[in-house]
C-alpha cells in the first residue's frame, strides 16, 4: 500500500456500530498512515494451507430482537449438542459469535440438526472459512424440515413433480420421495431454506382437474409472529404489539405437534407396578411404566425458596423439597427465562419399578 492516505480517503462513511461508536471505517477516513502503518503484511502465500487447517469451524447469531446472556446461550448450546469433544465459543459482536468444534462427529450433528433454538429464537448458523470478513456473510436463512398435507399421490410418486411442489416453501435441500411407489405417509415431507425476511408460506396451491390448497406445517419451527408470519418476534412485538385476532393470519397450526409420551416395555425383569398407586401390570413384565424422554422438552416451573423455606426444612417435614435432596441423581436442566427449565432425565430405577423425583434448591432434578 504505497500511498496509504489516499486509499483510506477513498472509502465511503460507515455508519455507527451497535454500541453507537464510529466504526473503523469512520476512524479511518481522512487518516494519514505513518512508519509501520504504511506497509502491508502478506500471507497470499501460505493462505492456501492456512485455509486447510481450519475445520469444523461456524459462525452464527441469535434470530431476536431480545437481549440475552451470552453465559446461558453457549451452555445452551453446550447441552443442547452433547458434543463429545470441545465446543470453543467467541464473541465478536453482541449477537454475533463464531464456535469451533473438534471433532467430524460432533460437526456433522450440529450441521445436520439445524435448525437449534434458544429461548424459542431460531440459531442461524453458517460454516465459516476463518478469513472472510464477517460482516459480509448473510446469516438470514434457516435449513427446517416441512410437510406438505393432502399433495395428490400421483405428484408424491415422481421426484421432479415433488420438487416443484416443495419450491413452492423454500429453496431445496431435499426432497422424500419413494420414486414410483406410493408414499408411506399422508405428506410430502421436504427440507427447505427458509428466508428469514419473509413471511411463513402457509398453503402450496395445486391445480389437476380441481383446484386445492395443501397446508404447510414446519418441524422445529422457531418462534413467530401469527400478525406478519416472520420469525423473530411474536404478534405482541410486531409494531405496537395492538393487533385483532381476526387480523391475525397465521398460527400455532403451522406447527408440527409435538409426539406425545409414549411407555415403552422392558421384559428385563419381573412384574412390576402400573403409573398410578394401585398395582397391577403397568405397561407388561419389567419394573413398570418407563417414559421415552430422549426425544422431548419437558418444562417445568422453578420454585422459590427463601431462607425460612431452608430452615424449616431441618423440622423433618418428609414433603419439604430440601428434605429429599441426595435422594436421586441424574437430571440436567437448562435455564430460560421466565421461571421455566428444560430437563434431560435420566432414569434410575427404585426398588419395583419405583422412581421418586425432588427439587433441589440448586436447581437440579435427582431420581
Amino acid at each position: 500500500m504505497a500511498d496509504g492516505g489516499s486509499d483510506v480517503k477513498g472509502k465511503k462513511i460507515a455508519k455507527e456500530d451497535d454500541e453507537g461508536l464510529p466504526s473503523l471505517e469512520k476512524h479511518l477516513e481522512g487518516m494519514t498512515l505513518q512508519g509501520e502503518e504504511v506497509e502491508d503484511l502478506d500471507f497470499s502465500k501460505v493462505l492456501e494451507d492456512l485455509v486447510k487447517e481450519v475445520r469444523w469451524l461456524a459462525i452464527f447469531r441469535v434470530h431476536t430482537m431480545k437481549p440475552f446472556s451470552h453465559a446461558a446461550l453457549f451452555s445452551a448450546l453446550r447441552n443442547a449438542w452433547a458434543a463429545a469433544k470441545e465446543v470453543m465459543f467467541k464473541a465478536l459482536e453482541p449477537n454475533l459469535f463464531v464456535v469451533q468444534l473438534h471433532c467430524l462427529g460432533d460437526w456433522t450433528r450440529v450441521m445436520e440438526g439445524r435448525p437449534w433454538l434458544f429461548r424459542g429464537a431460531a440459531i442461524v448458523i453458517e460454516e465459516y472459512d476463518g478469513f472472510l470478513n464477517v460482516k459480509g456473510i448473510k446469516l438470514d436463512r434457516i435449513p427446517i424440515w416441512a410437510r406438505i398435507n393432502g399433495v395428490p399421490e400421483l405428484l408424491m410418486k415422481k421426484g421432479e413433480l415433488a420438487a416443484k411442489v416443495a419450491s413452492k416453501v423454500g429453496d431445496i435441500i431435499t426432497v422424500v420421495v419413494n420414486e414410483g411407489k406410493i408414499n408411506s405417509t399422508p405428506f410430502l415431507r421436504d427440507r427447505v431454506w427458509l428466508n428469514l425476511r419473509k413471511p411463513l408460506i402457509r398453503v402450496v396451491p395445486i391445480t389437476l382437474k380441481e383446484r386445492m390448497m395443501c397446508l404447510v406445517q414446519y418441524e422445529k419451527l422457531p418462534n413467530f409472529c401469527f400478525f406478519c408470519g416472520c420469525m423473530g418476534h411474536e404478534v405482541s412485538e410486531c409494531g405496537d404489539g395492538i393487533h385483532p385476532a381476526e387480523k391475525c393470519e397465521w398460527g400455532d397450526w403451522l406447527r408440527v405437534p409435538f409426539m406425545a409420551m409414549s411407555v415403552i416395555r422392558d421384559d428385563r425383569g419381573a412384574r412390576g407396578r402400573g403409573r398410578g398407586r394401585g398395582r397391577g401390570r403397568g405397561a407388561g413384565r419389567g419394573s413398570g411404566v418407563e417414559y421415552a424422554f430422549e426425544d422431548m422438552d419437558i418444562i417445568v416451573e422453578e420454585p422459590e425458596l427463601g431462607d425460612e423455606h431452608t430452615k424449616k426444612a431441618s423440622d423433618g417435614n418428609p414433603d419439604h423439597p430440601v428434605e429429599w435432596l441426595g435422594r436421586l441423581t441424574g437430571w440436567n436442566i437448562l435455564p430460560s427465562t421466565q421461571g421455566r427449565s428444560v430437563l434431560w432425565p435420566r432414569r434410575k430405577r427404585r426398588g419395583q419399578g419405583r422412581v421418586e423425583m425432588v427439587w433441589r434448591r440448586n436447581k437440579t432434578f435427582q431420581m
